[in-house]
């Protein structure tokens, strides 16, 4: 154990040396980014004289002694992904235009306030009564607000919003419900017609299945509105799914670390789909085939899929140097059971606007639109990140990307 100059212990444990992160806890130094070849700048303290760190090897802590002083009043812990909904003119053009974003001030159902929060992949699932309403679904990362100092427990679910999206947005707090929270961990909700219902697809890559989840009625109020299918097996590792139909018959499209799986429908029984004790599934690697399209670029869907002017779109992650880093738009040339092609249309969609609009956003990995493009304006939803300071974040994340 150290001291500084202001009373305040820093703490240290084995694992956190080798993330060569301090993890504190509560009313000690915050989540402090540690450089040993820098502190000033790494950490939320400065010294004000030389610095001497000692290893004690039997009991595996690491001290840092010296004569330090508090600089600032937060410390960087980690992102901080948020919802934003956009007006662009012209967005299938060479240079669109972002006419104004809006901030969706989102809290969870069950989130720890003050908290690290992740908000991602927003998707529009229904339209209200008068067209400016949606049902939106989106995944949700976060501390739940059971958690303790020192048994935090983070949760990712899929919850839903329902909000006018024409309104005044930025000055609001909106409070989202949890929708369908599993055991295992979900992630990309894509608004789906199959078999005659409406839902959304979610993969889980550790359950090795992509699911879709079914509602009755026009909007979702709860958890138990929902019927689950399984339409595909054995695609563990894969994410993000996303479907598209074409002549009334459905491809599903789904990546890996490695490259974009292709399925198309297999010609069965479909009234016999996934029912109990049965083996059949609307997908499976039989009706797959692998592409490999760009060194972790120009493969794995990063939001809606869709149509303009008689020729199919989607966007793609890119992940050349580190995950979720920016979004691609590509065009889809060719799609059947034995081929599949695409072309880049833009890489970096909407960087350069997001850029000289001033918003210096760390990461931004998922594009949807809302409603049809049009030619004057076309509103989407897109998520980004930027780095999260908080002097009272006191959790350590384990999260899967």
């Amino acid at each position: 154990m150290v001291n500084d100059s202001s009373g305040i212990s820093l703490y240290e444990s084995k694992e956190i040396i080798k993330s060569k992160k301090f993890l504190n806890q509560r009313k000690k130094i915050k989540s402090l980014h540690f450089n040993s070849n820098d502190i000033d700048q790494a950490t939320s303290v400065r010294s004000n004289g030389p610095l001497k760190l000692h290893y004690n090897n039997a009991e595996k802590i690491l001290s840092v002694t010296g004569d330090f002083v508090r600089k600032q009043p937060y410390v960087l812990v980690g992102m901080k992904w948020d919802i934003y909904l956009a007006e662009i003119e012209n967005l299938i053009s060479p240079k669109p235009i972002i006419k104004n974003i809006k901030k969706l001030n989102i809290v969870p159902e069950n989130a720890l306030i003050n908290s690290e929060i992740r908000n991602y992949d927003p998707f529009v699932i229904g339209f209200g009564e008068a067209n400016e309403n949606i049902n939106l679904l989106f995944e949700s990362c976060y501390f739940d607000n059971q958690s303790l100092i020192l048994k935090p427990i983070y949760k990712c679910d899929i919850q839903i919003l329902d909000f006018n999206y024409k309104s005044e947005i930025n000055e609001k707090l909106f409070k989202s419900k949890k929708l369908f929270s599993p055991e295992y961990k979900v992630s990309f909700p894509y608004p789906a017609k199959i078999l005659g219902k409406t839902g959304f697809l979610v993969e889980s890559a550790t359950e090795e299945e992509t699911r879709f989840i079914t509602f009755e009625r026009n909007t979702i109020k709860q958890e138990n509105d929902l019927n689950q299918i399984v339409i595909s097996k054995d695609l563990k590792g894969y994410y993000d799914p996303a479907l598209i139909t074409i002549e009334n018959d459905h491809y599903l499209l789904i990546s890996n670390q490695d490259h974009l799986l292709l399925c198309n429908t297999k010609n069965i029984n479909r009234n016999n789909i996934n029912k109990k004790n049965d083996d059949q599934y609307l997908f499976n690697s039989e009706n797959c085939r692998e592409y490999e399209l760009g060194e972790k670029r120009f493969e794995r869907n990063a939001g809606s899929i869709f149509k303009f002017n008689s020729k199919i779109y989607r966007f793609t992650m890119n992940n050349q140097k580190t995950f979720g880093e920016s979004v691609d738009l590509v065009e889809i040339q060719e799609i059947n059971p034995k081929n599949f092609t695409q072309k880049v249309i833009k890489k970096n969609f909407l960087k350069n606007e997001f850029n000289k609009l001033g918003y210096d956003f760390s990461k931004y990995h998922h594009i949807s639109l809302i409603g049809d493009i049009n030619k004057d304006t076309t509103f989407i939803l897109f998520d980004a990140a930027v780095p999260f300071y908080n002097y009272d974040h006191g959790k350590k994340r384990v999260l899967s990307e």
